[in-house]
């Protein structure tokens, strides 16, 4: 990866912008021009901390920072089929919208089907191409840039994305892949790593690198046998079965300078965990480089069924209705945790259980009790409105129902004996464009896009009269991408716009307008689409797809530049893209050919990044045809999440910034009394008074 990209990942993903500090003298003049440089940001929509004005104003990067975030800032640099979109597709009539598609297929697909010959760039109608030189209205609030020394630019990032308790995402991963080849061995081995997932894109790393502090580093950075057992599996399939001789010595190594008791007991785990360890074993030939009896011991136990697992004696307890089964899964409050509704079934006390978790609140993460929670709600939904009568379980919905009862109450308990600075403080909380009621804490182990929010929900501001997706892309061939839109009314009917369906929907009850309007099919590279969709329309909800026609993933595509913007102005002459008003952008490097990259709630004028892999828009079709809408569950959001936070903490939340001591803001902080909610992860990592 080249240092362009990785600081294009930076700016996107954490709204950091590397820069050089320096020691040059804070003159006016410096100040005005560092002030002037903010100021010019605010066109990309962005703006600097007050302190990072200063510390710019003194820097050697003065002069080059805001040409180097504009390079860094993804742009749209092809015309759409009809350049004045969308005025024009709205006036262009079907018949010739349809002659002008089925010529440009015919120059691409049907060339290249008749005469064999790959076509570059397929016929494009000759149509009015206005210039555009107006800006739209900036409609967004402007989001705070963070300045990081270069000499941090890569132990800092990974540092904070290692040091939370969730998985990281497919862009923080490869923030960490780079990062780790241009860190010292010191700064790894004191890092502490919670998430142990996040720890094999580290392990196979320090694995393949070399070097004589290896051992040490591993043993350091990987806190028992189950730690190195997972590593191994992982690094396996990424090597494709092989390790050399070297590794497999230091791997054996490194198992057996953990006590023989420890590698017992992570070796069977359960039984099917057990199977995986006694394969992974297998492939380093840990008989053959092993030099501790007590080890191999242990091992030859696994293979000739003589170890039981946690998980079977646990089982049988159950089983046999054992007055101490609670208190033997309360030595792992997360499987006690995550069993409750099993052991409620098999008739053991709401109260044994509630107070069992409540008196190792302490040792549950927030992320586990948050996701159990967020479960046991929409289990519960489920249950009582869609489950039928016949085939509910006559005491299942009780039983979810007291398990999300305890869930709430532990959490609860989680949550206030959190050390935070909002302990008993007035507090007004700032979530900016954050669409705080429908972004949801989904749980790290169901993220697709990774991180602990499954989606990312932004409230559409009331200037924009009109939501755009859109899409750029290019490579040295010719490439095929579509965008699609999957509309549902109000009226519960839905309709399709994309290059085989419509490609324009109308707005209903409204005359003369169009709800949904697509730009125009393009078949080869160098080429953007875009779809527009108006908030005032009878729309409950779009949902927006990105698909590969060509077949070609994207990560073999070398530009694939997507996002959703706000619009106000339709004029001719305003520009397509601006980057101040975009709600969300990607480089789209996933390995898939189709993606769900998002949704549009129109009443409650919000808009969800979702970014779900493998999601064809034919699917998605199918099951919005003849609803009411999507379905909607009672997912836990980052609202209710917030306000149970203050409560627990006992502080009071106020209605104006100016009557509070504390301002908690989604964003990176840009004032003394602000704290940001995202820099310190949501406090699902701070630790218990």
């Amino acid at each position: 990866m080249e240092f362009q990209e990785y600081r294009k990942l930076l700016l996107s993903e954490q709204r950091r912008a590397v820069y050089q500090p320096g020691r040059r003298k804070l003159t006016d003049e410096r100040m005005v021009q560092a002030m002037t440089v903010n100021g010019n940001l605010a066109s990309l929509g962005y703006t600097l901390k007050p302190q990072d004005v200063v510390g710019l104003a003194s820097s050697r990067s003065l002069e080059t920072l805001y040409e180097e975030i504009r390079d860094l800032t993804g742009t749209v640099d092809a015309k759409p089929m009809y350049p004045d979109f969308p005025n024009q597709v709205m006036a262009i009539d079907e018949a010739e919208f349809r002659f002008h598609q089925l010529v440009h297929y015919f120059s691409t697909y049907g060339m290249e089907w008749l005469f064999g010959v790959e076509v570059q760039r397929g016929w494009m109608p000759k149509v009015q191409d206005t210039e555009k030189t107006e800006k739209d209205t900036r409609l967004l609030e402007l989001r705070v840039l963070e300045l990081i020394p270069e000499k941090e630019m890569f132990t800092f990032p990974m540092k904070q994305i290692l040091e939370r308790r969730e998985r990281m995402s497919e862009k923080d991963g490869e923030i960490v892949k780079e990062a780790v080849k241009h860190v010292p061995s010191s700064f790894l081995s004191g890092l502490a790593v919670p998430f142990k997932q996040n720890l094999m894109t580290l392990f196979l790393y320090i694995l393949k690198a070399g070097g004589e502090d290896r051992l040490e580093l591993l043993h350091t950075l990987l806190k028992h046998t189950g730690d190195v057992l997972k590593c191994m599996d992982y690094a396996l399939a990424k090597s494709d079965y092989h390790f050399r001789t070297s590794e497999k010595r230091l791997l054996v190594k490194l198992l057996e300078s953990y006590p023989s008791e420890d590698f017992s007991s992570n070796l069977i785990l359960s039984r099917k965990k057990g199977n995986r360890s006694e394969l992974v074993l297998r492939f380093v030939d840990y008989n053959l480089y092993s030099r501790s009896e007590a080890h191999e011991k242990a091992l030859k136990a696994l293979r000739d069924g003589e170890l039981r697992s946690w998980e079977a004696r646990a089982k049988k307890m159950l089983g046999e209705k054992d007055p101490g089964t609670v208190a033997f899964y309360a030595k792992r409050p997360g499987m006690l945790l995550r069993a409750m509704r099993w052991l409620l079934r098999e008739g053991f006390p709401e109260e044994e259980i509630r107070d069992a978790l409540k008196a190792n609140a302490s040792s549950l993460s927030l992320q586990t009790l948050t996701t159990v929670y967020n479960k046991l709600r929409k289990a519960l939904f489920t249950e009582q409105h869609e489950m039928p009568d016949e085939t509910r379980p006559e005491t299942s919905e009780t039983r979810t129902a007291e398990a999300l009862r305890i869930a709430e109450e532990v959490l609860r308990v989680r949550l206030g004996i959190l050390d935070t600075p909002f302990s008993g403080k007035r507090v007004f909380v700032d979530y900016g464009e954050i669409d705080a009621e429908r972004m949801t804490m989904s749980g790290a182990e169901k993220s697709v896009a990774g991180g602990y929010f499954g989606a990312s929900s932004y409230a559409i501001p009331e200037g924009a009269k009109t939501v755009r997706f859109f899409v750029y892309w290019n490579d040295e061939k010719r490439m095929d991408l579509d965008l699609h839109a999957l509309a549902v009314y109000k009226d519960g009917h839905t309709e399709r716009v994309g290059w085989n369906a419509e490609f324009r929907a109308e707005n209903g009850e409204v005359p003369d307008s169009f709800a949904v309007i697509h730009s125009g099919d393009i078949t080869h590279s160098d080429a953007a689409e875009y779809i527009d969709i108006r908030l005032e329309s009878d729309l409950r909800e779009v949902v927006l797809c990105l698909n590969s026609y060509t077949g070609d993933p994207f990560s073999k595509i070398r530009t694939v530049f997507a996002g959703v913007m706000a619009v106000d102005k339709m004029n001719e002459e305003v520009a397509l893209y601006d980057p101040a008003n975009c709600f969300f952008t990607t480089d789209i490097k996933t390995g898939v050919t189709s993606i769900k990259y998002g949704t549009i709630y129109v009443p409650e004028r919000s808009v969800r990044f979702e970014n779900t892999p493998d999601v064809y828009y034919d699917s998605l079709f199918s099951e919005l045809e003849g609803r009411e809408g999507m379905k909607r569950e009672p997912e836990f959001s980052l609202k209710e999440y917030v306000d149970m936070l203050l409560d627990a903490q006992g502080a009071v939340q106020t209605e104006s910034r100016d009557t509070a001591e504390i301002v908690l803001v989604s964003a990176h902080a840009s004032r003394e009394e602000e704290i940001s909610l995202s820099d310190n992860n949501f406090f699902l990592d701070a630790k218990t008074r």
